[in-house]
């Protein structure tokens, strides 16, 4: 990894090492800290300069500028094509999706239904199922209980 010593520059809108230099790193204990020195006064930070961080903010970068070009589009227009394909898909999978969600309850409700009609008349009252602990399975195997 890299530490580096940044400042922001306005004129290009983005963080820059001219005229900042890492003069060191002081630890102490768990605390780390950066030691800049600068021929300037201006906005600082320090920052990880690995190509990990690199990647990362690139992708998003990316990412945000998509979702800013997705807000400057506008469906309204006579010239704006759709793809009429996507939001076809989009509402099959959710029609779907809540199809087979209802057809689940049922079945799970219908299920439980006839699990409480079984137990009320092998029991004559209705309770719900317990989960015994390892320790009480380890007694009722070894004949404690």
């Amino acid at each position: 990894k890299r530490v580096l010593c940044q400042y922001w520059e306005p004129q290009s809108s983005s963080w820059t090492e001219r005229g900042v230099f890492l003069r060191g790193l002081s630890f102490d204990g768990a605390d780390v800290a950066a030691i800049c020195v600068s021929s300037h006064l201006t906005l600082f930070t320090v920052t990880d300069g690995s190509r990990v961080a690199e990647v990362v903010e690139k992708k998003i970068s990316t990412l945000s500028t998509r979702f800013s070009d997705f807000g400057g589009i506008d469906l309204l227009d006579a010239d704006t094509e759709l793809n009429y394909l996507v939001p076809v898909i989009f509402g099959v999978v959710t029609a779907a999706f809540i199809i087979v969600v209802a057809i689940a309850k049922a079945k799970g409700r219908s299920q439980a239904v006839s699990h409480a009609r079984k137990l009320f008349v092998q029991e004559g009252r209705l309770h719900r199922e317990t989960v015994i602990r390892s320790i009480e399975y380890e007694a009722i195997l070894r004949g404690w209980m």
